[in-house]
């Protein structure tokens, strides 16, 4: 035999065996749960537990003493869940731990205290049940029943490549704050902002970031991201239903709000379900026809980043997308840094950018 065949066949019978190590490894990460129930905990905000059954989907709020059930068949959000259950080919840790905000930054010590004024709420990602954390501002069900006669729009925002959406969107925000009255120290809140212009405005938080704890894979990717906006965009069209169901149509569902990266990320989501949002906003995109990120080598396996050195976010990264003077005063900036540092002391790492080649 010619030694070089000798070597294609070594190598090749090396492939098969990597192929067959890899396929019994995706089975083992299959997730066969039926029943699973995620809470968002915060000790200085209105916590709700949204738990997802075979039967029910219950939303609890420690304010009601009664839970509102909606039935499997009223509730195309369960649908979904469930169907997504039997489909997973993900492994989750966070999911199988049962993690929620309250293993982040966000759900104890100062961080907590970022969430004043907040609703918290944890949505199970459809692909495989990952708990993402997400913000709302007067919008417990109570709240949306008396505001049904201001027919309030809903908006879900996205926050960019660094920081959580609570300090890119909820600065200085809360009861707390303004009781203070502090020169300097008047909130800088969108969310209020919005919600005082008669908008029902909602946030996320990827994973990694801010009160949505990391997946198993310690990496940030725009097509994860991307289903995770979808399922998030579902619970809030649930959540915040029309005032009118007479006039149901696309102007009744929520708008979708991109900030920087996530911007890029609103825009695959805009592409790829057009029909989950009424409008699609792209503020301060990155998103350049001229910019192609690079895909990753096929022979490269992904590297395990749980066993990396986690790598801390500083305050002058915090600050530098201050760069026109006089854009912000520098006491709401210097703020700003703290807050961000307080939400996401280290950095997420995000993978496989080539994904957003797709915007178009």
């Amino acid at each position: 035999m010619p030694p070089y065949l000798g070597m294609h066949l070594t190598v090749f019978s090396f492939l098969l065996s990597s192929i067959f190590v890899k396929m019994s490894n995706i089975s083992s990460c299959v997730v066969s749960a039926r029943r699973y129930a995620l809470a968002a905990a915060s000790s200085s905000s209105r916590r709700q537990t949204v738990a997802f059954g075979a039967d029910t989907l219950m939303v609890a709020s420690p304010s009601s003493s009664a839970s509102t059930r909606i039935s499997r068949s009223t509730s195309s959000v369960t649908n979904n869940v469930l169907l997504a259950q039997s489909r997973r080919n993900f492994c989750s840790t966070s999911t199988k731990l049962r993690m929620s905000i309250a293993d982040t930054p966000l759900g104890n010590g100062p961080g907590a205290d970022l969430l004043d004024g907040l609703d918290v709420y944890t949505v199970p990602a459809s692909e495989d049940g990952h708990p993402i954390t997400v913000y709302g501002i007067n919008s417990d069900q109570n709240q949306i029943e008396e505001d049904k006669s201001t027919k309030r729009r809903a908006i879900l925002m996205l926050h960019g490549r660094t920081w959580s959406s609570v300090p890119v969107y909820h600065l200085l925000g809360g009861p707390r704050h303004a009781a203070q009255n502090k020169p300097g120290r008047e909130s800088r809140s969108l969310m209020e902002a919005l919600y005082d212009a008669g908008m029902q405005p909602y946030a996320m938080d990827f994973r990694g970031f801010g009160g949505t704890p990391p997946d198993a894979s310690g990496w940030v990717e725009p097509n994860r991201c991307v289903a995770d906006v979808e399922a998030v965009l579902q619970f809030v069209s649930e959540h915040h239903p029309t005032s009118d169901a007479s006039s149901a149509g696309n102007n009744d569902l929520p708008a979708l709000m991109g900030w920087s990266q996530g911007a890029l990320v609103a825009q695959l989501v805009g592409q790829k379900a057009p029909d989950l949002m009424s409008q699609l906003v792209l503020y301060g995109s990155i998103y350049d026809p001229l910019v192609r990120y690079p895909r990753s080598p096929l022979y490269v396996e992904n590297p395990d980043r749980r066993n990396e050195t986690q790598v801390k976010n500083e305050y002058d990264g915090a600050i530098e997308d201050f760069t026109v003077e006089g854009s912000i005063p520098p006491e709401p900036a210097r703020l700003f840094a703290e807050a961000a540092l307080l939400s996401d002391p280290i950095k997420a790492h995000w993978n496989h950018l080539y994904q957003f080649n797709n915007c178009d």
